[in-house]
């Protein structure tokens, strides 16, 4: 149960279903869960320890918001990892295997950042055969959803009706590095990669 609550609670996060400036309790997020407080309270504790939660004694929970420093520094780890994962792509994967990163989900006009974004990139970092490399891009990911989304778009649901309209599971950007890929070029590729994470305005 605890598990669960752990994973409902980080999507949720991730979508801006539980806003940045409202603060929540545990018996809050009980009733939103159906559930007890214990697990919520194991969850959200695991949640504070990694960077996404402050705890307030007696008061409750906020979502932590990274600097703009600390965004930055964020990016560039992440940037530096997928390049990698690029440069064994190119070197390792098929064709086929390049081309089942593009088979994800429609989604959920709800869910469609989770969905497609993420997993995503996810999967192009699980392509590549390191487990460790890939567990530190997931948890990079999840911190970078919220100011990634938020300084590119004017609302998740702006984010999902781009995906949607583009009318496929992938955005452009997507789709761009994966004809990179298939082409060898991991030079464009990582260009495109920095395109996708960086905002214009960093």
């Amino acid at each position: 149960m605890s598990e669960r609550i752990y994973k409902l609670m980080k999507t949720d996060l991730m979508l801006g279903h539980l806003k940045s400036d409202e603060m929540f309790n545990e018996q809050t997020l009980a009733d939103r869960y159906g559930c007890s407080r214990t697990p919520v309270r194991e969850a959200a504790g695991r949640l504070v320890i990694e960077g996404y939660l402050n705890k307030y004694p007696s008061k409750g929970y906020i979502i932590r918001v990274p600097s703009e420093n600390e965004v930055r520094e964020l990016r560039e780890c992440r940037y530096v990892l997928e390049c990698s994962v690029i440069d064994k792509l190119t070197a390792n994967a098929s064709d086929e295997q390049i081309r089942a990163l593009g088979c994800l989900p429609a989604g959920d006009p709800d869910d469609v950042l989770y969905s497609n974004n993420l997993q995503f990139h996810m999967e192009m970092a699980r392509l590549a055969g390191n487990e460790q490399m890939a567990e530190m891009i997931e948890s990079l990911l999840y911190l970078l959803v919220r100011p990634l989304v938020s300084s590119r778009y004017s609302s998740f649901g702006d984010y999902a009706g781009r995906v949607q309209d583009s009318g496929a599971p992938l955005t452009p950007e997507h789709a761009a590095i994966i004809d990179a890929l298939l082409a060898r070029d991991a030079v464009r590729a990582k260009a495109l990669l920095k395109d996708d994470i960086y905002p214009a305005k960093y």
